[in-house]
Formats: C-alpha cells, sequence, structure tokens
C-alpha cells in the first residue's frame, strides 16, 4: 500500500542519520511537490537529531563551548541547512582579515585576544564597525524584526541583516578575530548589547545601531531610562555565559513562532531540540513528565494538520490530569500512522458537478477578505462544529449552512500558514491563476499547471476521484 512504502522509506532514510540529510536537501527542491513535502518531514527529523547531537557534543568540549559562534552555528544550520557552515566561517574570517588590515596593518601577525585599553579598544571597535556595518553592509532589520531568519548566521550574513543577538554574535565574532574582547550581555530585558572590557573602563556597543558606542557604565544607564527601563539591574550588565546566548536566542525563535502561529513543525522542532539537548533546563516548558514525548509529538506535527498550540493544549492536559506518558504516546502514535495511511479521511468522496461547482486545486480569492487561496478539499454543507458554525457567522450567510464548504490552503503572505474552511458564495475564481505558498502544498498536489491551478497528487486523487 501507498502507506506501507511510505513508512518503510521513512525508516529507511532515518537509519541513513545525517548522511541522508545532504541529499534530501536536493531532492526536496524536486519539482513534484508531493515528494518534497514528505521527504522534507524526514530532513527535519534527521536534522532535529543531528542538532540534539551537535548540542550534547558542544556542551561536553568547554573550548569550543567558549567560542561564541559555535552554538549559534549549529542553530543556522539547523534552521537553514541548505547554508553551508563553512560559508559562514569563511565570512567571519574574511571581515577579520579586513579589520586587521585596517587597525593593525598587512604585515602585523595574529593579535592576540586581551583587554586593552579605551582609547585603543575605540580604533578596534571604528575598524570593525567600519568592515562589518560599513564595506560589508550589515544592519538591523527594522522592517520584518520578527522573521526567523534573524535568527540564523547564515541567513544574517546572506541577507545582511538581523537583530541585535545575532549582529552582536557577528560583530564579537569579528572581534575576537582581530584580539579584542567582547562579551553579550544576554541578561538586558528587550534588547542585546556588547561589552567590550577595557583596562582603564568598560566600552558598550549597540549592534542593531550599526555598533554605535553607547559609551560607559554611566551612559548605559541613561540609554536604558532612555528606552523605559526605568528599574536597573546590574545583572544587565553581566557578561552573559555561550550557554546563556544560546537559550535566549532559542526564547527569541520560540516567540517567534508562537506569535506567528507558524505550523507545528518549526515550532514545535525547535521545542524538540531544547527539550532533548537540555538547552533550557529549567525554563518554563510543559510539564517534566511530558520529556518523553516531544519526539513523538514531533513526527506528529510534521504529518499531521497539527498546530503548535493545539499541540501544547494537549501537553497541558495530559500534565494536569495526570495521564500516563506512555498512554499518552500510544495514543499519540495511532493519530500519526492513522494521519500517514489516511490523510483524508477513508471514504473518497464523489462530486456532483451541479452541486459542487468548485474543484479541487482551483485557486481563489475571497469575495470579503482578498485573501488567495487554493482549494484542497470539499464538503456538500458545513460540517464544522456549532460552535465554529456560529464563531463564524455561517447562518448569518444568505445560503446558511447548506451550501457547498471548500477546505482551502491561505497564500501565507495573506494569513500566515492558516487553512481554512470556506463557503462557495465567498469565492471568486481567479482567471488567471497564480501560485500559493503554503508548507502543506505538498501534502495535497504534485505539481502546478498556470492553466488551471494545481494538479492533485496520488492521495487527493484518491480522496476526491472525480476533481
Amino acid at each position: 500500500s501507498r502507506w506501507e512504502e511510505r513508512r518503510e522509506s521513512r525508516s529507511a532514510l532515518r537509519e541513513a542519520g545525517a548522511e541522508a540529510i545532504d541529499v534530501l536537501i536536493r531532492v526536496t527542491e524536486s519539482e513534484d511537490l508531493t515528494i518534497a513535502h514528505y521527504l522534507g518531514q524526514v530532513q527535519r527529523e534527521l536534522l532535529n537529531d543531528w542538532a540534539c547531537q551537535q548540542w550534547r557534543t558542544l556542551y561536553a568540549q568547554q573550548e569550543r563551548l567558549s567560542t561564541l559562534e559555535e552554538g549559534a552555528l549549529i542553530l543556522s544550520q539547523w534552521g537553514a541547512p541548505e547554508k553551508p557552515v563553512h560559508s559562514v566561517r569563511e565570512v567571519l574570517k574574511h571581515m577579520g582579515d579586513e579589520v586587521h588590515t585596517l587597525v593593525w596593518g598587512a604585515n602585523v601577525g595574529p593579535v592576540p585576544v586581551e583587554s586593552r585599553s579605551v582609547q585603543e579598544s575605540t580604533r578596534v571597535i571604528h575598524g570593525l564597525n567600519q568592515v562589518v556595518f560599513g564595506s560589508f553592509g550589515l544592519r538591523g532589520d527594522v522592517e520584518n524584526y520578527y522573521d526567523p531568519r534573524n535568527s540564523f548566521l547564515a541567513e544574517v550574513l546572506e541577507r545582511r541583516v538581523g537583530i541585535p543577538i545575532s549582529l552582536s554574535v557577528v560583530w564579537a565574532a569579528v572581534a575576537t578575530r582581530v584580539g579584542l574582547k567582547a562579551a553579550l550581555l544576554a541578561h538586558m530585558p528587550m534588547h542585546v548589547l556588547v561589552r567590550v572590557p577595557c583596562t582603564d573602563g568598560d566600552i558598550f556597543v549597540d549592534t542593531f545601531e550599526s555598533g554605535k558606542v553607547i559609551g560607559g557604565r554611566e551612559q548605559v544607564q541613561m540609554w536604558a531610562r532612555l528606552r523605559g527601563l526605568a528599574q536597573w539591574s546590574d545583572d544587565w550588565i553581566r557578561p552573559g555565559e555561550p550557554l546563556g546566548i544560546y537559550q535566549r536566542m532559542m526564547r527569541n525563535l520560540l516567540s517567534i513562532y508562537k506569535e506567528k502561529a507558524t505550523g507545528a513543525w518549526s515550532m514545535l522542532s525547535a521545542l524538540g531540540i531544547i527539550q532533548q539537548s537540555g538547552i533550557l533546563e529549567g525554563a518554563q516548558l510543559p510539564h517534566h513528565r511530558l520529556q518523553m514525548m516531544w519526539p513523538v509529538l514531533g513526527r506528529l506535527a510534521s504529518t499531521c494538520e497539527v498546530y503548535a498550540r493545539e499541540c501544547c493544549e494537549f501537553f497541558k492536559e495530559v500534565a494536569e490530569t495526570g495521564q500516563d506518558v506512555r498512554d499518552a504516546i500510544l495514543q499519540m502514535e495511532a493519530i500519526y500512522e492513522s494521519a500517514v495511511r489516511y490523510p483524508f479521511g477513508a471514504a473518497p468522496r464523489l462530486r456532483d458537478s451541479a452541486a459542487v461547482t468548485f474543484k479541487v486545486g482551483q485557486v481563489y480569492r475571497h469575495k470579503n477578505y482578498g485573501y488567495t487561496a487554493v482549494i484542497c478539499g470539499w464538503a456538500t454543507r458545513c460540517e464544522m462544529s456549532e460552535d465554529w458554525i456560529e464563531q463564524m457567522g455561517v447562518d448569518r450567510l444568505p445560503k446558511g449552512r447548506d451550501q457547498p464548504f471548500y477546505n482551502s490552503l491561505v497564500d501565507e503572505g495573506d494569513r500566515p500558514t492558516q487553512a481554512t474552511f470556506v463557503a462557495e458564495e465567498n469565492i471568486i475564481l481567479l482567471s488567471a491563476p497564480t501560485k500559493v505558498q503554503h508548507q502543506e502544498i505538498g501534502k495535497y498536489f504534485k505539481g502546478w499547471d498556470p492553466q488551471s491551478g494545481y494538479i492533485a497528487n496520488e492521495d487527493t486523487m484518491f480522496a476526491y476521484p472525480e476533481l
């Protein structure tokens, strides 16, 4: 059966481990959307396993752990696996060489990392800023601050934009290459600064403001007050340990995924790595008894139409009711296998064109809300719960609930990762179909036809034989 073949293929790829990741990256660029979709899920599982192992290895190597960029590179390769780490190292080295020549001269050898006077440190800082924010062109991403790519070094260096913590990691990594001590202040709320310890004081730098030199301690306190941080704490300017930096980067990602309601695989993959690696040990995550459930739920989320908030609610319910963890795992495994075996339900639906006007694969614009979406399923009448019908005002529609409703994937540019159920009277077909960006496209469709829209895959053809 299709399900048995798919399960065997997933098992074989998982056994291959990290060696299969590079191959999967290339295969997921396939023009067959379904192949790209399902192999992308396996790639994500393998990346999670790889990242957990890398975190554990890094913790055991204190010398590497103290090099600030190492953990950030693991996070980057997990989030942007198609971007090779060696290219990040090459860019950092290139910037370091350029700063070294600018500050120390081309004929001077490697300079030891040590505390210097404020005057000498300021000279190095100006050289750093001239290269990092000047010739290289790195800057703070004001327009799309909460873009997850701003947390991945490879993406930051390629797009040349980032957020305070990622910009600070890059700046500090280059600083150490030119002999300047630099520490990130990971305990500061709402922002991250870099502290440069000097023999006769300290210098604080704001990398989000193109390396603006704030000054010493008193200037930083004034800076904090101007930003609304009235209750000063000396802990804010205490240099953060590398582990604390990684923790903050992970928390940033979790906040972004939750805020944007990104698909479950994104948030739960991050949570899975955190829980398995212990990077956020002691953080306020779901009940500790659920630790062994993360890998299973990560796989469940990557295949089923289960989203982050629903999964977290499930966690909360299990923790509060005291349900046996092993029973919960069996329950989730059953849901997982059912979703793989029957991704659209067991009974095929035969379409009567006189009753159901539109077809699966057609792209439309919503009459009232204006978003673009593609039809991926249908029902002859509204099959949602009475609560949903009341909440959405279905009975206030001219044709009410007794009209065809269409399962739809909404373009992420209009509404991130939304899948919805739309009344036929609200659908306006596009005369010239446009592609819809949605992470679940490959689950339903294998290709694209510029004349008619999306081409159904085998699973969708089984569920809707008469498209």
